[in-house]
């Protein structure tokens, strides 16, 4: 098996066996007919490499393919993905046209692998945040002319693109351009309400701005300016129409009229908030194109391209791209007031609100998958979508959620693993599982500890920088004007629980904050709840987590997962997929944990569902997250069609009452509900598979097929449901109908699951005294922290 090719097992999946389309005119397979369970691809370009996600309609990863740029296209010279400009320009970037040649590679080992293409109904991409791509003005001409005999790198080459390299998120040669554009409005926190952030070097905004200035011949040469994703997207699509800009500004959600100005260097930008455009700003108004505000709209089709070449079908939708944050935010379907934890070199905390309160401290987005209404530029340029006449909005309340980034995340907690446990996380969890209290005992006299690891200069809080530790005497003198700073604690073991300590309470403290705005219809009573240092106090009654998702390395630390649900005081959780690895090679005598999906699709799928045991999902969240919004598209675009077929009007309860036909169709199909009802058919699926004991779905691909068919027409609601899914996946309505009665009386005395907790298991649980010990340190640690900056500031002022 390749090392690209990361495949994944499940017990229910019934595409192994079916042929591929395989050639390259997709030869075998017509393009109108629909051979088995609708297929949906996600793609995810990141900064290392290009990676998809092949899932069925349930959601089921099935398998998954990337092209590292530094293995496996040596040729751009990359390290990391990246390129370097000259010394101290700060400058960070990749080629643009190593990204198209590894989406030629990425789909050649789709056809290698023999992915039925012909089955895939929807495709989506997520791409690095803020990375911007510059096209020329020959790029439509050239896109709309494709000649599927040839690779796209051969076609596009040097002429499509006005600059031929893609701005990296390590980029920091825009510092000046920050400062103005922060100046122009007001000030940093001006900004980040007017956009959700403040300015940062990586940010688009200020990249064009400086592309502008430095290049203006290439800027003049520039025809349209895509986001990674949309760049993507404009790839798949290969039709001439560069896809616009596919996130909006969070509050306005369009371009913001004053900041459009200062961007493309229109005079007078220091102006008030709303201006008359002048041409510069126009000019780079129609460059950017219309902000799409609908992420789960159909933007267009496959490009003939990928049918002739790869054997997509005609029919196969293509959504609107995200950035790679949101996308991480869409993988998991976080609820109000749940949270994501990605615990990497950097820390990154996801919190869901549906309330904007911006802070220059953290980013706030726009919801990547909601239903709302148009925004007033869409309606400007007449965009309205097919599914809309069905299942558009009404005016839905806009949702947010904030990220919040702090670098010296695993980097810290490593140097003090290295520095005092011998590099050992067996003696550094030690530590923190042998503290009970957290203080350190010196004499016969307890010492309260507290620290703050900055090894770097971190963003949250602004200005923290350097490692400063404090003690305070007496067991229960948890005051801040009491604790003195010292170099090293006494017991050099107290770093381990207390940079722990340290770093979880910080996350408590944000996201309580962020929180408390849903407790407040005023934000600003909200947002004035501060410490003086951009960090946002918790609430006199703390708002907190009800969950949080834990991922990255340092999650698979149980220590360190224990004691971050300690301090959150809320359960942490961790995606799972069903491991079968074992039981199969308890059969076949394979230990390699082959998946559903291997090598070829003719090889047939040996699965015991009598056992099931629950593994980490070690899947691509982007892509997986991209291919989540395929389907939604695809699920939309689909209801639309059918309710102007058979000629459905509105009801009150959301739903269309047929005039011509039986089949329902609701009005608003959501994003969660999307989800919810995929993985409602999972655990359907399990379900009858346990209670037929069936140990092999591949012995009997019919049967398999029509278990997927019918659990997924039970799970969108019985007789009605089972018509209208049945329909979805090629069914007749009668036999779906009659299937679905039948599984629904097979299954009454089968145990109920929770159709939420479907791919997710708990890992660790608040401790009650814990999480007590740690909410009566919350201001304490608050105080001290507001000491902490307060010294690293001054110290950076002496050494300026």
């Amino acid at each position: 098996m390749s090392p690209t090719e990361t495949p994944r097992r499940h017990s229910h999946s019934s595409l192994a066996s079916l042929p591929s389309a395989g050639s390259e005119s997709g030869a075998g397979h017509n393009d109108d007919e629909d051979e088995g369970e609708p297929l949906f691809l996600g793609l995810d370009c990141s900064t290392q490499a290009l990676k998809c996600s092949l899932l069925d309609s349930a959601l089921e990863v099935l398998a998954e393919l990337e092209v590292r740029f530094d293995r496996d296209l040596p040729h751009y010279s990359t390290q990391g993905g990246t390129l370097t400009g000259p010394e101290g320009t700060g400058e960070v970037h990749s080629p643009v046209l190593m990204c198209v040649e590894a989406l030629d590679m990425l789909c050649d080992r789709i056809k290698e692998k023999r992915w039925p293409t012909h089955r895939v109904r929807g495709v989506s991409a997520a791409g690095q945040q803020h990375a911007s791509v510059y096209w020329s003005h020959e790029a439509s001409s050239l896109l709309s002319t494709l000649d599927y005999k040839k690779r796209l790198v051969e076609q596009l080459d040097a002429w499509a693109f006005s600059r031929q390299i893609i701005p990296n998120w390590q980029d920091s040669s825009t510092s000046s351009e920050c400062r103005e554009m922060e100046a122009c409005v007001g000030g940093a926190t001006e900004l980040a309400r007017l956009t959700g952030s403040r300015a940062h070097e990586r940010f688009t905004g200020p990249q064009i701005a400086r592309f502008r200035r430095v290049e203006p011949d290439a800027y003049e040469a520039t025809d349209r300016i895509s986001l990674v994703s949309s760049f993507i997207t404009t790839l798949l699509c290969a039709d001439g129409e560069i896809n616009g800009i596919d996130e909006s500004d969070a509050p306005e959600r369009g371009w913001n009229e004053k900041l459009l100005a200062f961007v493309a260097g229109e005079q007078g930008a220091e102006g008030g908030e709303k201006q008359q455009l002048g041409p510069k700003a126009k000019e780079l108004k129609r460059k950017l194109g219309v902000v799409e505000s609908d992420n789960g709209r159909v933007v267009g089709h496959i490009g003939r391209w990928f049918r002739k070449r790869y054997g997509f079908p005609k029919d196969c939708v293509v959504a609107p791209g995200t950035g790679d944050n949101p996308a991480t935010y869409l993988s998991f379907v976080l609820g109000d007031n749940e949270g994501l934890v990605s615990l990497g070199t950097s820390d990154t905390i996801l919190v869901s609100t549906s309330s904007y309160n911006p802070h220059p401290e953290f980013h706030t987005f726009a919801h990547p998958a909601q239903l709302v209404s148009r925004s007033k530029d869409e309606l400007e340029a007449g965009h309205l979508s097919s599914s809309e006449s069905s299942n558009g909005n009404n005016g839905n309340k806009l949702r947010y959620f904030a990220m919040l980034v702090y670098k010296n995340g695993s980097l810290a907690r490593e140097n003090v693993r290295d520095q005092y446990f011998n590099k050992s996380w067996d003696q550094f969890n030690q530590a923190v599982e042998s503290s009970t209290n957290l203080h350190s005992t010196e004499d016969g006299r307890q010492k309260d500890a507290m620290g703050f690891y900055w090894y770097r200069p971190d963003i949250i809080p602004s200005g923290a920088y350097k490692v400063q530790r404090f003690v305070v005497d007496g067991s229960s003198s948890l005051q801040a004007d009491m604790a003195r700073e010292v170099r090293e604690f006494e017991d050099p073991k107290t770093n381990a629980p207390v940079i722990l300590q340290s770093q979880f309470l910080n996350y408590r403290v944000r996201s309580s904050g962020i929180l408390a705005s849903e407790q407040h219809k005023d934000c600003a009573s909200a947002s004035s709840k501060t410490n003086g240092h951009g960090g946002a106090t918790a609430p006199e009654a703390p708002a907190t987590l009800k969950r949080v998702f834990a991922v990255g390395g340092a999650a698979a630390n149980l220590s360190i997962i224990q004691t971050l649900s300690d301090v959150l005081g809320c359960e942490v959780c961790k995606p799972f997929v069903e491991d079968q690895d074992q039981d199969d090679a308890d059969a076949d005598g394979d230990n390699h944990g082959v998946a559903a999906i291997t090598d070829d699709f003719s090889k047939k799928v040996s699965v015991n569902v009598k056992k099931a045991n629950k593994k980490n999902a070690d899947f691509n969240s982007c892509s997986v997250a991209a291919a989540y919004k395929a389907k939604w598209a695809y699920m939309r675009l689909f209801n639309a069609q059918h309710a102007m077929k058979h000629g459905h009007s509105t009801t009150t309860d959301g739903h269309e009452s047929a005039t011509e036909a039986t089949m329902p169709t609701r009005k608003d199909i959501s994003f969660e509900n999307m989800v919810s009802e995929s993985k409602h058919i999972r655990r359907l699926r399990r379900r009858i598979a346990k209670r037929m004991h069936i140990s092999s779905f591949s012995s009997n691909v019919s049967a398999a097929s029509t278990l997927t068919t019918n659990s997924t027409a039970t799970a969108m609601g019985g007789a009605g449901g089972a018509a209208r899914l049945g329909g979805f996946l090629g069914m007749t309505s009668a036999d779906a109908t009659a299937s679905a009665s039948a599984f629904e009386s097979a299954l009454d005395d089968e145990d109920e699951e929770v159709d939420a907790q479907e791919g997710v298991v708990v890992v660790a649980s608040p401790r009650e005294e814990r999480t007590a010990m740690y909410a009566r340190r919350v201001q304490w640690w608050q105080a001290l922290e507001q000491r902490a900056v307060q010294a690293s500031i001054s110290e950076q002022g002496v050494q300026n």
